[in-house]
C-alpha cells in the first residue's frame, strides 16, 4: 500500500464572473463536450463566441465580482489563514482583480478530483 505524503499543489481560485462561456480569452465546455477554437495564447477571433459571451452575461445573477487593490491582500490572508489551519505549507498566494493562485503542500489525505 502507498505512503500517503504531504503533496505540493498549485490551486486557482476565481471570483464570481470571471471567466464566462464564451470569453474573447477562450474558453472550455464543460467536459469538453464541444470543440473550442484557439486557447488563451491563441485567442480566436472576437467576433466568433460573441453570441455565447454575450448570453453569458445575460444570465449572470449579479455583476462580475473584481476585487479592489485594497482587498486583495485581505482576501489572500484569509486563503493562507485557512488553508494552514487545515495543516498546509503555503509557499506563496497571489491575487489578482479575479483571482487567485496558491503554491501549497497539503497534508496526507485525499487527492482532488480523485
Amino acid at each position: 500500500m502507498e505512503e500517503l505524503a504531504p503533496r505540493w499543489f498549485h490551486c486557482t481560485a476565481h471570483t464570481y464572473g470571471a471567466w464566462l462561456y464564451g470569453d474573447e480569452r477562450s474558453f472550455r465546455t464543460r467536459h469538453h463536450r464541444e470543440h473550442i477554437i484557439g486557447d488563451y495564447k491563441n485567442r480566436p477571433p472576437p467576433e466568433m463566441y460573441a453570441e455565447k459571451r454575450e448570453r453569458s452575461k445575460m444570465l449572470l445573477k449579479q455583476p462580475p465580482v473584481m476585487l479592489s487593490p485594497e482587498w486583495r491582500p485581505i482576501f489572500g490572508a484569509a486563503i493562507r489563514d485557512k488553508l494552514i489551519t487545515l495543516g498546509a505549507t503555503v509557499l506563496c498566494v497571489s491575487m489578482s482583480v479575479n483571482h487567485a493562485h496558491v503554491l501549497a503542500k497539503m497534508p496526507p489525505g485525499p487527492i482532488p478530483r480523485k
